[in-house]
Protein backbone atom coordinates (compact mmCIF):
# COMPACT_ATOMS: atom_id res chain seq x y z
CA UNK A 1 0.00 0.00 0.00
CA UNK A 2 1.42 3.64 -1.15
CA UNK A 3 0.85 6.27 0.91
CA UNK A 4 1.38 9.74 -1.08
CA UNK A 5 0.26 11.76 2.33
CA UNK A 6 1.91 11.37 5.75
CA UNK A 7 -1.36 11.93 7.38
CA UNK A 8 -3.38 9.15 5.31
CA UNK A 9 -1.00 6.50 6.78
CA UNK A 10 -1.73 7.63 10.24
CA UNK A 11 -5.59 7.74 9.52
CA UNK A 12 -4.76 3.84 8.24
CA UNK A 13 -3.01 2.95 11.43
CA UNK A 14 -6.13 4.20 13.73
CA UNK A 15 -8.51 3.25 11.54
CA UNK A 16 -7.25 -0.56 11.98
CA UNK A 17 -6.46 -0.03 15.76
CA UNK A 18 -10.61 0.68 15.90
CA UNK A 19 -9.73 4.68 17.53
CA UNK A 20 -10.58 7.66 16.84
CA UNK A 21 -8.97 9.80 18.98
CA UNK A 22 -5.49 11.46 18.47
CA UNK A 23 -4.04 12.93 21.81
CA UNK A 24 -0.70 15.10 22.17
CA UNK A 25 1.43 11.84 22.34
CA UNK A 26 -0.03 10.22 19.71
CA UNK A 27 0.59 12.73 17.95
CA UNK A 28 4.05 12.90 17.86
CA UNK A 29 4.36 9.46 17.32
CA UNK A 30 2.29 9.90 14.18
CA UNK A 31 4.82 12.76 13.35
CA UNK A 32 7.96 10.03 13.87
CA UNK A 33 5.75 7.94 11.66
CA UNK A 34 5.62 10.07 8.84
CA UNK A 35 9.03 11.11 8.71
CA UNK A 36 10.33 7.62 8.39
CA UNK A 37 7.20 7.24 5.58
CA UNK A 38 9.07 9.39 3.34
CA UNK A 39 12.37 8.04 3.66
CA UNK A 40 14.37 5.50 1.30
CA UNK A 41 13.52 1.74 2.50
CA UNK A 42 16.58 1.71 5.15
CA UNK A 43 14.17 3.15 7.10
CA UNK A 44 11.84 0.38 7.51
CA UNK A 45 13.20 -1.28 10.53
CA UNK A 46 12.71 2.12 12.54
CA UNK A 47 9.73 2.33 11.18
CA UNK A 48 8.41 -0.80 12.50
CA UNK A 49 9.87 0.80 15.70
CA UNK A 50 7.62 3.40 16.01
CA UNK A 51 4.18 1.60 14.59
CA UNK A 52 4.84 -0.50 17.24
CA UNK A 53 5.26 1.95 19.89
CA UNK A 54 2.28 4.00 18.11
CA UNK A 55 0.32 0.86 18.93
CA UNK A 56 1.60 1.13 22.55
CA UNK A 57 -0.05 4.00 23.20
CA UNK A 58 -3.26 3.32 21.38
CA UNK A 59 -4.18 0.31 23.22
CA UNK A 60 -3.26 1.71 27.10
CA UNK A 61 -6.89 1.99 27.06
CA UNK A 62 -7.13 -1.50 27.29
CA UNK A 63 -4.66 -2.83 29.57
CA UNK A 64 -7.37 -4.32 31.49
CA UNK A 65 -8.44 -6.81 28.22
CA UNK A 66 -5.95 -8.75 27.95
CA UNK A 67 -7.86 -10.45 25.24
CA UNK A 68 -8.67 -7.03 23.40
CA UNK A 69 -5.55 -5.83 23.78
CA UNK A 70 -3.74 -8.89 22.52
CA UNK A 71 -6.11 -8.69 19.41
CA UNK A 72 -4.49 -5.26 18.72
CA UNK A 73 -1.04 -6.23 18.76
CA UNK A 74 -1.72 -9.42 16.12
CA UNK A 75 -3.04 -6.22 13.84
CA UNK A 76 -0.21 -4.61 14.02
CA UNK A 77 1.75 -6.88 13.05
CA UNK A 78 -0.51 -8.22 10.53
CA UNK A 79 -0.51 -4.97 8.72
CA UNK A 80 3.43 -4.53 9.11
CA UNK A 81 3.91 -7.55 7.09
CA UNK A 82 1.25 -7.25 4.70
CA UNK A 83 1.14 -3.55 3.97
CA UNK A 84 4.77 -2.16 4.86
CA UNK A 85 7.33 -4.03 4.47
CA UNK A 86 9.65 -6.80 2.52
CA UNK A 87 10.56 -9.61 4.65
CA UNK A 88 14.15 -9.36 5.10
CA UNK A 89 16.08 -10.89 7.53
CA UNK A 90 16.60 -7.94 9.77
CA UNK A 91 12.58 -7.54 9.36
CA UNK A 92 11.88 -10.86 10.74
CA UNK A 93 14.18 -10.65 13.95
CA UNK A 94 13.30 -6.62 14.15
CA UNK A 95 9.74 -7.70 14.58
CA UNK A 96 10.51 -10.56 16.52
CA UNK A 97 12.57 -8.44 19.14
CA UNK A 98 9.73 -5.75 19.11
CA UNK A 99 6.96 -8.06 19.91
CA UNK A 100 8.91 -9.84 22.86
CA UNK A 101 9.19 -6.12 24.32
CA UNK A 102 5.59 -5.18 23.69
CA UNK A 103 4.35 -8.56 25.02
CA UNK A 104 7.17 -10.57 26.35
CA UNK A 105 4.75 -13.71 27.15
CA UNK A 106 3.21 -14.06 24.41
CA UNK A 107 4.72 -12.62 21.54
CA UNK A 108 5.58 -16.14 19.83
CA UNK A 109 1.65 -16.90 20.17
CA UNK A 110 1.11 -13.63 18.52
CA UNK A 111 3.06 -13.77 15.44
CA UNK A 112 2.14 -17.16 14.84
CA UNK A 113 -1.20 -15.76 14.11
CA UNK A 114 0.35 -14.18 10.95
CA UNK A 115 1.56 -15.45 7.48
CA UNK A 116 5.14 -15.13 9.33
CA UNK A 117 7.47 -17.98 9.74
CA UNK A 118 7.69 -18.33 13.04
CA UNK A 119 10.91 -20.65 12.68
CA UNK A 120 12.56 -17.94 10.60
CA UNK A 121 12.23 -15.68 13.66
CA UNK A 122 13.57 -18.49 15.73
CA UNK A 123 16.53 -18.58 13.88
CA UNK A 124 17.75 -14.87 12.71
CA UNK A 125 16.07 -12.85 16.17
CA UNK A 126 17.79 -15.33 18.94
CA UNK A 127 20.84 -15.02 17.59
CA UNK A 128 20.72 -11.11 17.97
CA UNK A 129 20.71 -9.69 21.67
CA UNK A 130 18.23 -6.56 21.63
CA UNK A 131 21.12 -4.44 22.22
CA UNK A 132 22.26 -5.57 18.80
CA UNK A 133 19.58 -4.79 17.05
CA UNK A 134 19.15 -1.57 18.82
CA UNK A 135 22.43 -0.82 17.74
CA UNK A 136 22.17 -1.41 14.24
CA UNK A 137 18.70 0.64 14.31
CA UNK A 138 20.99 4.02 15.39
CA UNK A 139 23.84 3.26 13.15
CA UNK A 140 21.89 2.94 9.86
CA UNK A 141 19.71 6.15 10.80
CA UNK A 142 22.60 8.04 11.75
CA UNK A 143 24.41 7.08 8.79
CA UNK A 144 21.93 7.24 6.22
CA UNK A 145 20.93 11.02 6.86
CA UNK A 146 23.59 13.17 8.64
CA UNK A 147 21.66 16.03 8.71
CA UNK A 148 18.64 14.56 10.72
CA UNK A 149 18.59 16.65 14.25
CA UNK A 150 17.10 13.54 16.92
CA UNK A 151 18.57 12.34 20.27
CA UNK A 152 19.75 8.64 21.11
CA UNK A 153 16.16 7.51 21.59
CA UNK A 154 14.91 8.61 18.42
CA UNK A 155 12.56 11.54 20.42
CA UNK A 156 10.34 13.55 17.86
CA UNK A 157 7.84 14.94 20.44
CA UNK A 158 6.81 18.15 20.11
CA UNK A 159 4.66 18.28 23.05
CA UNK A 160 3.57 21.89 23.76
CA UNK A 161 2.84 20.77 27.33
CA UNK A 162 6.35 19.92 27.91
CA UNK A 163 8.35 20.87 30.63
CA UNK A 164 11.27 20.63 30.19
CA UNK A 165 11.55 22.86 27.21
CA UNK A 166 11.22 26.55 27.27
CA UNK A 167 9.38 28.05 24.94
CA UNK A 168 11.56 30.69 23.57
CA UNK A 169 15.98 30.80 23.59
CA UNK A 170 17.58 33.57 22.64
CA UNK A 171 20.72 33.11 19.94
CA UNK A 172 23.02 35.08 23.15
CA UNK A 173 21.37 32.90 25.99
CA UNK A 174 19.64 35.84 27.39
CA UNK A 175 16.83 35.06 29.91
CA UNK A 176 13.39 35.46 28.36
CA UNK A 177 11.54 39.04 27.95
CA UNK A 178 8.96 39.93 25.79
CA UNK A 179 10.76 43.39 24.85
CA UNK A 180 14.02 41.39 23.28
CA UNK A 181 11.80 39.50 21.16
CA UNK A 182 12.51 42.52 18.18
CA UNK A 183 15.87 43.06 19.64
CA UNK A 184 17.69 39.83 18.98
CA UNK A 185 17.95 36.38 17.31
CA UNK A 186 15.84 34.29 19.07
CA UNK A 187 14.08 30.04 18.49
CA UNK A 188 10.63 28.59 19.04
CA UNK A 189 11.51 25.97 20.67
CA UNK A 190 8.52 23.64 20.09
CA UNK A 191 8.64 24.01 16.72
CA UNK A 192 12.60 24.99 16.21
CA UNK A 193 11.61 27.92 14.32
CA UNK A 194 14.32 30.13 14.24
CA UNK A 195 13.98 34.05 13.89
CA UNK A 196 16.14 36.81 12.89
CA UNK A 197 16.03 40.59 13.62
CA UNK A 198 15.43 42.71 10.25
CA UNK A 199 16.04 46.58 11.90
CA UNK A 200 14.32 49.45 10.64
CA UNK A 201 16.10 50.96 7.70
CA UNK A 202 15.65 51.93 3.97
CA UNK A 203 16.49 50.12 1.00
CA UNK A 204 16.22 50.41 -3.07
CA UNK A 205 13.68 47.95 -4.08
CA UNK A 206 13.19 46.70 -7.64
CA UNK A 207 16.43 45.81 -10.19
CA UNK A 208 18.56 48.69 -12.38
CA UNK A 209 17.49 48.64 -16.28
CA UNK A 210 20.76 46.72 -17.15
CA UNK A 211 20.35 44.02 -14.48
CA UNK A 212 20.83 40.26 -16.34
CA UNK A 213 17.04 38.71 -16.42
CA UNK A 214 15.69 41.87 -15.42
CA UNK A 215 11.49 42.08 -15.56
CA UNK A 216 10.00 44.95 -17.04
CA UNK A 217 7.98 44.89 -13.42
CA UNK A 218 10.65 45.65 -10.92
CA UNK A 219 10.93 49.40 -11.40
CA UNK A 220 13.16 50.77 -9.02
CA UNK A 221 12.23 53.25 -6.04
CA UNK A 222 13.23 54.08 -2.33
CA UNK A 223 11.20 51.62 0.23
CA UNK A 224 11.27 52.80 3.99
CA UNK A 225 11.24 49.94 6.30
CA UNK A 226 10.26 51.75 9.87
CA UNK A 227 9.46 49.24 12.29
CA UNK A 228 11.85 46.63 13.25
CA UNK A 229 10.97 42.75 11.84
CA UNK A 230 11.26 39.32 12.43
CA UNK A 231 11.77 36.91 9.90
CA UNK A 232 12.24 32.97 10.12
CA UNK A 233 15.70 31.76 9.38
CA UNK A 234 14.60 29.26 6.73
CA UNK A 235 11.46 28.27 4.50
CA UNK A 236 9.06 26.55 6.62
CA UNK A 237 9.69 22.77 6.70
CA UNK A 238 7.67 19.93 5.91
CA UNK A 239 7.84 18.98 9.70
CA UNK A 240 6.98 22.03 11.15
CA UNK A 241 4.11 22.37 8.96
CA UNK A 242 3.07 18.84 9.96
CA UNK A 243 3.59 19.59 14.00
CA UNK A 244 1.53 22.76 14.05
CA UNK A 245 -1.44 21.75 11.36
CA UNK A 246 -1.23 17.99 11.65
CA UNK A 247 -0.99 17.24 7.77
CA UNK A 248 1.73 17.86 5.10
CA UNK A 249 0.71 18.58 1.30
CA UNK A 250 3.94 18.05 0.07
CA UNK A 251 4.77 16.33 -3.14
CA UNK A 252 8.34 16.32 -2.47
CA UNK A 253 9.65 14.16 0.54
CA UNK A 254 12.11 15.04 2.80
CA UNK A 255 10.84 16.39 6.77
CA UNK A 256 13.76 19.05 6.29
CA UNK A 257 12.71 19.72 3.07
CA UNK A 258 10.17 23.21 2.34
CA UNK A 259 6.93 22.10 2.51
CA UNK A 260 5.26 23.09 -0.91
CA UNK A 261 1.67 22.80 -2.44
CA UNK A 262 0.38 25.14 -0.20
CA UNK A 263 -1.97 28.39 -0.93
CA UNK A 264 -1.81 31.16 0.05
CA UNK A 265 -4.92 30.74 2.62
CA UNK A 266 -2.97 27.76 4.26
CA UNK A 267 0.31 29.71 4.77
CA UNK A 268 -2.20 32.65 6.67
CA UNK A 269 -3.79 30.14 8.44
CA UNK A 270 -0.94 28.47 9.89
CA UNK A 271 0.18 32.05 11.23
CA UNK A 272 -3.29 32.17 12.92
CA UNK A 273 -2.51 29.09 14.52
CA UNK A 274 1.02 30.29 15.62
CA UNK A 275 -0.79 33.43 17.34
CA UNK A 276 -3.25 32.02 18.99
CA UNK A 277 -0.82 29.27 20.40
CA UNK A 278 1.48 32.04 21.32
CA UNK A 279 -0.27 35.11 21.86
CA UNK A 280 0.47 35.71 25.85
CA UNK A 281 4.33 36.10 24.90
CA UNK A 282 4.19 38.02 21.94
CA UNK A 283 4.95 41.61 21.98
CA UNK A 284 2.32 44.16 21.86
CA UNK A 285 0.91 44.63 18.08
CA UNK A 286 2.65 41.94 16.53
CA UNK A 287 1.74 38.81 14.97
CA UNK A 288 2.73 36.06 13.00
CA UNK A 289 2.21 36.73 9.23
CA UNK A 290 3.45 36.43 6.05
CA UNK A 291 6.40 39.28 5.17
CA UNK A 292 4.99 41.90 3.09
CA UNK A 293 6.41 41.91 -0.23
CA UNK A 294 8.58 45.05 0.84
CA UNK A 295 10.26 43.14 4.16
CA UNK A 296 10.74 40.33 1.86
CA UNK A 297 13.01 41.88 -0.17
CA UNK A 298 14.81 43.82 2.21
CA UNK A 299 15.44 40.83 4.14
CA UNK A 300 16.69 38.96 1.27
CA UNK A 301 18.82 42.00 0.51
CA UNK A 302 20.28 42.12 3.77
CA UNK A 303 21.89 44.75 2.32
CA UNK A 304 23.00 43.65 -0.87
CA UNK A 305 23.11 45.60 -4.16
CA UNK A 306 23.19 43.42 -6.72
CA UNK A 307 20.96 40.61 -8.30
CA UNK A 308 21.60 37.98 -6.03
CA UNK A 309 21.49 38.20 -2.44
CA UNK A 310 25.40 37.51 -1.78
CA UNK A 311 26.80 40.38 -3.69
CA UNK A 312 27.02 38.77 -7.01
CA UNK A 313 25.64 38.95 -10.48
CA UNK A 314 23.80 36.65 -12.54
CA UNK A 315 26.14 34.79 -15.02
CA UNK A 316 23.87 33.27 -16.90
CA UNK A 317 20.17 33.85 -17.25
CA UNK A 318 19.19 30.61 -18.34
CA UNK A 319 22.53 28.60 -18.24
CA UNK A 320 24.78 27.27 -15.37
CA UNK A 321 24.85 30.34 -12.93
CA UNK A 322 28.00 29.83 -10.68
CA UNK A 323 27.13 32.92 -8.54
CA UNK A 324 23.32 31.57 -7.54
CA UNK A 325 24.56 28.06 -7.67
CA UNK A 326 26.60 29.18 -3.79
CA UNK A 327 23.06 30.09 -2.00
CA UNK A 328 20.14 28.30 -4.19
CA UNK A 329 18.37 25.20 -5.51
CA UNK A 330 17.31 26.04 -9.08
CA UNK A 331 16.79 24.37 -12.36
CA UNK A 332 20.36 23.46 -13.21
CA UNK A 333 21.46 22.25 -9.59
CA UNK A 334 18.20 21.07 -7.91
CA UNK A 335 18.05 17.64 -9.95
CA UNK A 336 14.24 18.54 -10.38
CA UNK A 337 13.47 18.15 -6.89
CA UNK A 338 12.96 20.61 -3.65
CA UNK A 339 16.15 19.87 -0.85
CA UNK A 340 16.37 20.30 2.87
CA UNK A 341 16.66 24.04 3.87
CA UNK A 342 20.07 25.56 5.22
CA UNK A 343 22.49 23.46 2.72
CA UNK A 344 23.61 26.59 0.61
CA UNK A 345 25.17 29.93 1.80
CA UNK A 346 22.87 32.52 3.69
CA UNK A 347 22.61 35.79 3.47
CA UNK A 348 24.64 38.88 5.29
CA UNK A 349 21.87 38.13 7.92
CA UNK A 350 22.19 34.80 8.72
CA UNK A 351 18.98 34.00 6.34
CA UNK A 352 18.56 31.02 4.10
CA UNK A 353 17.40 29.74 0.76
CA UNK A 354 15.49 33.13 0.22
CA UNK A 355 16.65 32.56 -3.46
CA UNK A 356 15.60 29.49 -5.12
CA UNK A 357 13.77 25.57 -3.41
CA UNK A 358 10.32 27.18 -3.46
CA UNK A 359 8.47 30.39 -4.64
CA UNK A 360 7.46 32.35 -1.45
CA UNK A 361 4.04 33.62 -0.65
CA UNK A 362 3.86 37.12 0.90
CA UNK A 363 1.25 39.00 2.73
CA UNK A 364 0.60 41.73 -0.08
CA UNK A 365 -1.61 41.60 -3.52
CA UNK A 366 0.24 42.04 -6.51
CA UNK A 367 0.35 45.71 -7.82
CA UNK A 368 2.58 47.64 -10.02
CA UNK A 369 5.54 49.47 -8.34
CA UNK A 370 5.42 52.99 -7.72
CA UNK A 371 8.50 54.77 -8.92
CA UNK A 372 8.78 57.27 -5.83
CA UNK A 373 9.54 56.97 -2.41
CA UNK A 374 7.34 54.96 -0.01
CA UNK A 375 6.95 53.68 3.57
CA UNK A 376 5.95 50.34 4.89
CA UNK A 377 4.45 49.70 1.27
CA UNK A 378 1.75 46.78 1.99
CA UNK A 379 0.43 46.14 -1.90
CA UNK A 380 -2.69 47.54 -3.46
CA UNK A 381 -6.20 46.85 -1.81
CA UNK A 382 -7.53 44.64 -3.58
CA UNK A 383 -6.13 42.33 -6.61
CA UNK A 384 -6.40 38.87 -7.96
CA UNK A 385 -3.37 37.67 -7.25
CA UNK A 386 -0.79 37.14 -4.14
CA UNK A 387 2.89 37.86 -4.55
CA UNK A 388 5.27 34.95 -5.00
CA UNK A 389 9.07 35.71 -4.48
CA UNK A 390 12.70 34.41 -4.64
CA UNK A 391 12.24 31.51 -7.78
CA UNK A 392 12.22 28.03 -7.10
CA UNK A 393 13.83 24.37 -7.90
CA UNK A 394 12.50 24.47 -11.30
CA UNK A 395 13.47 28.08 -12.70
CA UNK A 396 16.41 29.36 -14.44
CA UNK A 397 18.77 31.85 -12.71
CA UNK A 398 16.49 34.74 -14.16
CA UNK A 399 13.51 33.95 -11.71
CA UNK A 400 15.52 33.59 -9.09
CA UNK A 401 16.93 37.12 -8.52
CA UNK A 402 16.57 39.19 -5.05
CA UNK A 403 14.42 41.19 -7.21
CA UNK A 404 12.18 38.91 -9.31
CA UNK A 405 8.55 38.90 -8.63
CA UNK A 406 5.43 37.37 -9.84
CA UNK A 407 1.73 36.70 -8.58
CA UNK A 408 -0.73 33.72 -8.27
CA UNK A 409 -3.85 33.79 -7.13
CA UNK A 410 -4.32 33.18 -3.11
CA UNK A 411 -6.00 29.47 -3.73
CA UNK A 412 -3.33 28.49 -5.91
CA UNK A 413 -1.37 25.11 -5.16
CA UNK A 414 1.72 23.58 -6.63
CA UNK A 415 4.89 21.85 -6.05
CA UNK A 416 7.25 24.97 -6.13
CA UNK A 417 4.89 27.32 -4.22
CA UNK A 418 6.12 27.36 0.13
CA UNK A 419 6.76 30.46 2.66
CA UNK A 420 8.29 31.52 5.74
CA UNK A 421 7.13 33.55 8.38
CA UNK A 422 7.57 36.94 10.03
CA UNK A 423 6.73 38.31 13.16
CA UNK A 424 5.40 41.47 12.22
CA UNK A 425 3.17 44.79 13.20
CA UNK A 426 -0.42 44.14 12.87
CA UNK A 427 -0.33 47.34 10.82
CA UNK A 428 1.71 45.40 8.00
CA UNK A 429 -0.30 42.59 7.80
CA UNK A 430 -3.82 41.94 5.75
CA UNK A 431 -5.11 40.07 8.91
CA UNK A 432 -8.77 41.73 7.81
CA UNK A 433 -9.04 39.67 4.83
CA UNK A 434 -7.46 36.46 5.15
CA UNK A 435 -10.78 34.95 5.33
Amino acid sequence: MKYREPSDFFKFIIEKAGLDVINDTQRSLAFALDLLDSQKSYFHLLKIAFIFDAYKELIKAYDKDPKTKKLYITKSIKILTDDCFTKDDKAFWAIGWLASVIYPNEWKNIISKTDINIDEIDKKFLKQPKIQVKRIYKEEFTKSNSNINSNSNFNFNFNSNSESVSTITFDDNTKFSTNNLLKKNWTLNEINLKMILCPPGSFVMGSPVNELGRNTSETTHQVIISKPFMIAKYPITQKQYFSITGRNPSYFNGYDNPVESISWFEAKKFCEILNTKYKNILPKGYIFSLPTEAQWEYACRAGSLTALNNGRNLTSDYGLCSNLHKVAWYSLNSNNSTHPVGLKNPNNWGIYDMLGNVWEWCDDWYREYYNNTEKDPIGTIKSTRRVNRGGSWVDYPMNCRSARRRGYGPTKRDIILGFRVALVSIDNSSQSDVW
